[in-house]
Order: C-alpha cells, then sequence, then structure tokens
C-alpha cells in the first residue's frame, strides 16, 4: 500500500478562506480570487512586513483552529484510509505550541475518525516545521528507509512538491492563484500538476459503480388535503430515483463514500374534485 503526505493550509484545511474571512469579513477590500505569488503584500496592498504579520495574528488567533475542510479533502482522507493506505500530515504552521494544539484539534474536528487523543485511526503522524520552513530535508529522510515509490506527496507549494519529486516520490501540486507562474515555468520536474483531489481519489481508491438499471421511477398514493375546501384527496406521487457520491459508515464500506441511490418525492400535479382548483 501506498503512504500518503499530505500539506495542511490550503490542501487539507481551507487556510485562505479562513484568512479573508479574519481578515476581510464584508469582503470589500481583498480579492477573492486570491493572491498571485506567495508574497501576499500586493494581494492586501500592505508592506511584506505588515503582510507576514497578519499571518501571524491571523495563526495565533482562535479561528486559526477554526478552518474547514477543504472541498473534497474528507471524502479523500477517509476513502484512502479505508482502501487500506496510510496517511501523515507535514505542514509548516510555525513551532509555536498553542498554534500545533490548534492545527492538531482543527484536523481531529474536521477528519474525525478517531477518538481525540489517538490519530492513528486517521492520521499515522502530524509533523510541525516553522512558519515557511524547508519540507526536503524531511522528505530525504522520511524516504531513506523506504521506497519513494511507495510515497505519494500532496502540496499547493510547488517548491515543496519539487523537493518530494527530487526524492523520488510522486508529487501532486494542486493549482492556485499563487502558483500559477510556477507552473508556467515547470518544464523539467515530474510534478503532477491537479486541479483538485478528486484527481488522487480517481487514481488511488476503487471506484464503485451503481446500479443504475435497478433504479426506476416508482408511483405511490399519498393522502393530502385540498388548499382550498380542506376535503380528504388521494394524490399519486412519483418517486424519482437520483444518485450521488455520498459518504456512508465508514464500517459498512470500505471506500468509507459511494455513488447511493435516494427517492426524491415529486406530486403529479391534480385538482380536488370537489372543488376543482388545484390543490
Amino acid at each position: 500500500m501506498t503512504h500518503f503526505i499530505f500539506d495542511c493550509d490550503d490542501v487539507l484545511l481551507d487556510w485562505e478562506a479562513g484568512f479573508l474571512n479574519w481578515l476581510d469579513p464584508d469582503g470589500t477590500k481583498i480579492d477573492r480570487a486570491g493572491p498571485k505569488s506567495w508574497c501576499l503584500a500586493e494581494w492586501l496592498h500592505c508592506s511584506q512586513m505588515e503582510a507576514a504579520m497578519w499571518v501571524r495574528e491571523f495563526n495565533a488567533s482562535e479561528r486559526f483552529g477554526q478552518l474547514k475542510a477543504r472541498p473534497g479533502a474528507r471524502e479523500l482522507i477517509w476513502g484512502l484510509r479505508n482502501a487500506g493506505h496510510t496517511i501523515s500530515v507535514l505542514t509548516a504552521c510555525g513551532d509555536n505550541r498553542a498554534v500545533q494544539r490548534a492545527r492538531v484539534q482543527n484536523l481531529l474536528n474536521e477528519f474525525p475518525l478517531g477518538v481525540e487523543d489517538a490519530l492513528s485511526e486517521v492520521f499515522n503522524q502530524i509533523t510541525m516545521l516553522p512558519l515557511g520552513g524547508s519540507k526536503f530535508t524531511y522528505l530525504y529522510e522520511f524516504t531513506r528507509n523506504r521506497d519513494p515509490g511507495d510515497v505519494v506527496f500532496v502540496e499547493d507549494n510547488f517548491e515543496h512538491a519539487q523537493a518530494g519529486w527530487i526524492n523520488g516520490i510522486r508529487s501532486y501540486c494542486l493549482r492556485r492563484s499563487h502558483n500559477r507562474l510556477h507552473e508556467a515555468g515547470d518544464t523539467a520536474t515530474g510534478v503532477i500538476w491537479i486541479d483538485d483531489l478528486d484527481a488522487i481519489r480517481l487514481d488511488f481508491i476503487p471506484s464503485i459503480q451503481p446500479n443504475i438499471d435497478e433504479a426506476t421511477e416508482e408511483r405511490i398514493m399519498s393522502d393530502h388535503k385540498c388548499q382550498r375546501c380542506g376535503c380528504a384527496l388521494r394524490v399519486e406521487v412519483v418517486q424519482v430515483p437520483v444518485t450521488k457520491n455520498e459518504i456512508v459508515d465508514l464500517d459498512t464500506h470500505p471506500n468509507g463514500f459511494m455513488p447511493v441511490t435516494r427517492y426524491e418525492e415529486r406530486e403529479e400535479v391534480s385538482n380536488c374534485p370537489v372543488c376543482t382548483g388545484s390543490y
């Protein structure tokens, strides 16, 4: 099986959205399209020193520990775990103990598979690096005693993803507004650029197709009252099968989610036999 190493901010947890809602709750000062580089000064309309100050203040705030999971992250983590893969988190969130505790609790809250003090059921390890620290050394040490071909690294920072690739790790980089220039200039590496986490799910989690042929419309009779005259009516209701990907009980399904068919009711329009009005 494969071991997955995930960056946290803007890969598993939506740091950018949390930061924006904290700094600019009205959405009137900062472009919601996101920064165009890792230097946030231009995006925040301030100096680099002020931008760094805002980041440190946000990371030290209560809101830092309340980030929401990125779209598709929870389904991917659950699916990988229940397909037998192992998972760890490598995050450069700083060496402040309070910040680190907030990070761990945030991950437990957003990916609630295990008991609060047992990361082993969700993540095999959560490693904290200094804010903005290099991940090259960690990745090098991690692969010294194992085949790097059995490791996958997922990032939104191209330099970190490149460090994984240099160490022989299959490295994915999520496309974000801040790394567009990096992809444009990436002509010599094997970093795999992806639009969303669903690309990884398709590569590593077996898909399960629902049997659509078994799901057909059903018609049932339902009791109603006419809204105009109040008389009792027997009305035919059509139950329409709708198939969507849904999270299901991990104890009963190996992937943690699958296509599930549910019925949505659609009433047939009818007229009341007493007042002849539509009910």
